[in-house]
């Protein structure tokens, strides 16, 4: 077994064997297989093709209170000897901590989440290819004033994970995910716009990629001889991925260890109304079609949905073992792996904001005049502690409920706690480009930089 490729049965047997050599009994394991391929499209042909497959597994050890944490990527017996030797030294390095614990309760009957397709052996790669020619078609086609397509993508992954601890934990879980994304660029001969689409499933066949080339050139093409208007305090409704990007900014706000280290705006007042009453903030691995939906978390406990915010009131903060046990809080089971090369630690995981009843329609409707708002530049610069940002905009000036003209080169400058304080009304167009997602939402006013 020197240099063979192992089971992880045999990681668990080696490794456990080498750490009780050493006197420790508690640890746990993280292994995962993922294979992964990217094609990319221009002009019909292939540009570009990448496929990785990776197997790896880190390890914690838990020594009188003091946590250890290794990784590997060689699978063999030794690779694995040594692994559990870096995590026994890298114990000794750190302080104990009667919190530090590994998860003991998992899921009784794990839940059906939808997100694995078995056709995923099937679909060939001439039918992958084809479907992003007749998403390159379908961009061009749309209007004669698209004059380019790239980055034409198709994306997939199949991703394993097991974990198992020494207190009883051992669960697997295997999904798949799929996903198309275009930019399109439009001119007509005064102006030139560039536009993004992407779109992800489960499941191959519910996607689209017709529909994806050719919402990626219609954005492209309505942008055309965007305007700047003058400087004014407007209503805004605000599109669901700029919404998306806003509520990822506020993610770590609700981590349970940015509370302990004094790193967010709900510092104390769990309970308190902190936003709007027509606010409900939601997180959900258990999520159908979600893009991290999952079973359990980092450390093998049980999924759940947890609701952060109820009608604007702070309910709960995302906790993992180690906070919640520091912070004496259930466990959200809010456990993430970001990296192999690092423990896991509190993360979102489904993170959305409840939708509303009317369409993005009935928002614009509803605001009369003011300012729809498509795409942002720079909002990931926003200080998620004091909420403040300064962003370029453009979108489109309404009037009368209807689109009127495209607008461009705009400032925004406000702040994050306060839009969301000041949600009027929030659209039904809930959809997941990442982690976090958001309908459209319509706020009262805003200071927009112009002429």
């Amino acid at each position: 077994m020197q240099n063979k490729k192992l089971q992880f049965k045999d990681i668990i047997d080696i490794a456990g064997k080498e750490l009780r050599g050493s006197g420790i009994s508690d640890y746990e394991l993280f292994y995962v297989e993922s294979d992964d391929l990217t094609i990319e499209l221009k002009e019909k042909k292939v540009d570009s093709l990448e496929k990785a497959i990776d197997k790896s597994v880190s390890l914690r050890v838990l020594d009188e209170g003091r946590l250890g944490f290794s990784y590997c990527t060689k699978l063999t017996n030794d690779g694995i000897i040594q692994m559990a030797q870096s995590a026994r030294q890298t114990s000794l390095k750190t302080k104990a901590d009667a919190s530090n614990a590994f998860a003991r309760k998992g899921y009784d009957t794990p839940p059906k989440l939808n997100d694995y397709d078995e056709s995923i052996l099937d679909i060939t790669f001439d039918e992958k290819v084809a479907a992003l020619q007749a998403l390159e078609d379908a961009a061009y086609g749309y209007d004669e004033r698209v004059k380019s397509a790239r980055k034409l993508s198709f994306r997939q992954s199949l991703k394993s994970v097991r974990i198992f601890n020494t207190h009883g934990i051992d669960c697997a879980h295997t999904k798949t995910i799929f996903s198309f994304s275009a930019i399109v660029a439009a001119s007509d001969g005064s102006s030139s716009e560039i536009s993004w689409e992407s779109d992800y499933s489960n499941i191959y066949s519910k996607l689209d990629p017709p529909k994806i080339g050719g919402d990626a050139a219609k954005k492209a093409c309505d942008q055309l001889g965007g305007r700047v208007i003058k400087s004014a305090n407007l209503p805004v409704v605000l599109d669901r991925l700029i919404a998306s990007e806003l509520l990822g900014v506020l993610a770590t706000s609700f981590y349970a260890d940015y509370i302990m280290k004094q790193k967010s705006a709900f510092i104390g007042k769990s309970g308190e109304r902190v936003l709007s009453d027509n606010v409900s903030i939601v997180d959900d691995p258990l999520y159908d079609g979600g893009i991290a939906s999952f079973p359990f978390d980092a450390e093998g406990s049980a999924s759940q949905r947890t609701e952060v915010i109820k009608d604007g009131v702070l309910t709960s903060y995302l906790t993992d073992t180690y906070t919640s046990s520091k912070m004496g809080l259930a466990n959200t089971s809010n456990s993430v792996k970001r990296s192999l090369f690092a423990p896991p630690s509190v993360g979102i995981t489904n993170f959305y904001l409840v939708p509303g009843t009317k369409s993005r329609a009935g928002l614009l409707k509803d605001m009369g005049r003011g300012l729809w708002v498509t795409e942002a530049m720079g909002l990931h610069t926003a200080n998620p502690i004091s909420g403040d940002f300064s962003i370029g905009i453009s979108g489109f000036m309404v009037e009368g409920g209807e689109v009127a003209f495209p607008v461009k080169g705009l400032v925004f400058s406000g702040n994050i706690f306060k839009i969301l304080n000041d949600v009027k009304e929030i659209a039904n167009d809930l959809k997941f480009y990442e982690k976090s997602a958001a309908p459209s939402i319509l706020i009262a006013g805003a200071d927009i930089a112009g002429e």
